[in-house]
């Protein structure tokens, strides 16, 4: 079976990226990893954070929300394309994958994107407004919990 993959986009950082991606692993049945990139401005790493990842850190509440590994890249944008494989091989063993992270939209042949605008729907970075125009899905604050998590169900055939 394929994996799937979904990615959680957005107007910028703390826009609630992580609350979303946080939400659909709590409610997505199966083995589900969780990919986390960071922009940095000269190096590249991949890091399996699953049983390393700080509690109050991103990684770590995605790893509470019930992901089964948790991967971390940090990279400058130019780094992903060597990466983002490295990145898939380590959650090669996941039924699917919910990565966060505006540039991984186009290194990932993503099932569902997930745009979340931060309180001021006017306020997007300049990332944010390409990855928009790609998004399935579009999650407003406040966040409400129901109706988008049943559509990306839907979408990636678990309902």
């Amino acid at each position: 079976m394929k994996q799937k993959i979904i990615c959680v986009t957005g107007a910028h950082s703390s826009c609630g990226k992580t609350w979303v991606a946080e939400m659909l692993l709590r409610n997505l049945k199966g083995h589900w990893g969780a990919l986390k990139y960071t922009k940095t401005s000269l190096y590249s790493r991949v890091t399996d954070e699953t049983d390393t990842a700080p509690p109050e850190k991103d990684t770590g509440r995605l790893r509470r929300a019930g992901a089964s590994r948790v991967v971390r890249i940090e990279s400058p944008y130019e780094g992903l394309s060597e990466a983002v494989p490295l990145a898939m091989q380590l959650l090669s063993g996941c039924e699917g994958i919910v990565a966060e992270g505006n540039s991984l939209v186009e290194f990932l042949p993503a099932d569902v994107v997930i745009f979340v605008f931060g309180k001021d729907p006017e306020n997007l970075k300049p990332s944010a407004r390409k990855v928009l125009e790609k998004a399935d899905i579009r999650v407003y604050f406040p966040v409400q919990e129901g109706v988008w998590i049943q559509e990306v169900k839907e979408r990636v055939g678990f309902d």
